[in-house]
């Protein structure tokens, strides 16, 4: 917020006690010394206005954010700043700690603050992070497992087109990951003419299907790699919202 905006919020809350986009507006002195409290400030500190005026501000707020406060006020007072902006732990009267984000300006000689209590935000913040960290440890755990798994493994779009193929698929189809690049799992002659090609298109359906074991020879193609007999596993991949992404 900037100090017009501020200031502005202060001036019509300093006569009347109707809503404002904030939970908290308060005044003080530069010493810290509270003399109103407007907007509900019991859903942050847990005190009524009354109770609160008179008391100093670091009644309130965590030792370990004093120092701090400190220098924002000598920043006002000095007039080093025409507004500052921080974020301290608020100590509410059943004592849990409320993390508050602070815009303060200078009015008449005393400190006007706005606080937003941004404990929630900060708690779906760290919620999303952790997310994001676990999300990162299940990408690398599954790279990992694809990568050395000793079964052939492959990936591919909705469209047909392979992702990925791991070194168990390589030295099984006697094929690098290079070679396979514009192939299409569902323009493939040899797929289509087994019985692959029914089960491909079940699990394109969403389907997990255990294929039976098929007579695969890549000569007939003239592809290289010896024939041989294959069992395998079809699933798709679903994503957060139950749509399938690949198989």
């Amino acid at each position: 917020m900037d100090t017009k905006s501020a200031e502005e919020v202060c001036s019509k809350n300093r006569y009347t006690n109707t809503s404002a986009p904030m939970h908290l507006v308060v005044y003080f002195s530069y010493a810290g010394i509270l003399t109103q409290s407007k907007v509900a400030p019991q859903r942050i500190f847990g005190w009524e206005p009354e109770e609160t005026n008179g008391q100093s501000i670091y009644n309130f707020i965590d030792e370990r954010d004093h120092e701090e406060v400190k220098k924002k006020l000598l920043q006002l007072a000095t007039k080093a700043a025409t507004s500052v902006g921080m974020q301290t732990r608020c100590i509410h009267r059943d004592g849990s700690a409320h993390m508050v984000s602070w815009t303060g300006v200078s009015q008449d000689g005393m400190v006007c603050a706005i606080g937003t209590d941004s404990t929630q935000d900060i708690e779906n913040e760290k919620v999303r992070l952790q997310k994001a960290v676990t999300h990162r440890e299940y990408q690398t755990r599954f790279k990992t497992f694809f990568e050395q798994s000793t079964l052939a493994m492959e990936i591919y779009s909705l469209d047909g087109y392979p992702l990925a193929v791991n070194k168990a698929w390589e030295e099984l189809f006697e094929t690098t990951r290079e070679q396979v690049a514009g192939y299409n799992v569902l323009k493939d002659p040899l797929v289509k003419n087994s019985v692959l090609w029914d089960c491909l298109q079940r699990a394109y359906s969403g389907e997990s299907v255990e294929v039976p074991a098929f007579w695969y020879d890549p000569s007939v193609e003239n592809r290289p790699g010896r024939a041989r007999w294959i069992e395998a596993w079809i699933s798709p991949v679903e994503d957060e919202s139950n749509e399938i992404r690949e198989i």
